[in-house]
């Protein structure tokens, strides 16, 4: 099975089990490592471990071997190697954080592409937006309540006293002359 087959295969394979924000890149030109790199986000590492399993048994439903699987104990992030086909399936915050399109997106670096070999117009939405409103919220809330206070060591749920803004008064040394 060629490549492009068998990236289309995978996307598939996502789509069946609702990955989100799937993107296609060809690298065959950057690379000797593989030809196609299948970037899509899961929602949970629940859905992650499902995406990745969905892909693996369709890619031996169709007779093709799978090189390996990494990840899939944290499932914050599973690459799934199937040969001519490189899968990353991740968190969104995960793949924000490396955001592998703009690494491997060679047209970002201004060089050319062949467009037609390229099955890139598989993507389901524009772009990874991880939950950044709830996030954004969560930081300005603790913001503004400040630190949380440690329990005391007797474990009776007494708060400690904070710690005074007061400063010691400096020592002045002495401008008198005490030898007489």
């Amino acid at each position: 099975m060629k490549s492009k087959k068998l990236a289309e295969l995978v996307v598939a394979a996502l789509e069946d089990m609702k990955g989100q924000s799937i993107r296609c890149i060809n690298v065959e030109k950057l690379t000797t490592i593989t030809d196609y790199m299948v970037i899509a986000t899961g929602t949970s590492s629940t859905h992650i471990k499902a995406l990745s399993d969905n892909v693996v048994v369709k890619v031996k439903a169709a007779k093709q071997s799978i090189v390996g699987v990494e990840g899939k104990m944290q499932s914050e992030w599973v690459l799934v190697d199937a040969g001519g086909v490189v899968v990353h399936i991740m968190m969104a915050p995960v793949r924000a954080l490396y955001n592998l399109e703009e690494l491997w997106d060679f047209k970002a670096l201004g060089g050319d592409r062949d467009d037609e070999t390229d099955i890139a117009a598989i993507t389901l939405s524009e772009s990874v937006k991880p939950k950044a409103r709830t996030t954004a919220r969560r930081t300005e809330a603790t913001r503004a309540k400040g630190k949380r206070p440690a329990q005391s060591k007797t474990g009776n749920g007494a708060k400690p006293k904070p710690p005074s803004s007061k400063r010691a008064p400096a020592k002045r040394k002495s401008t008198r002359n005490t030898t007489e």
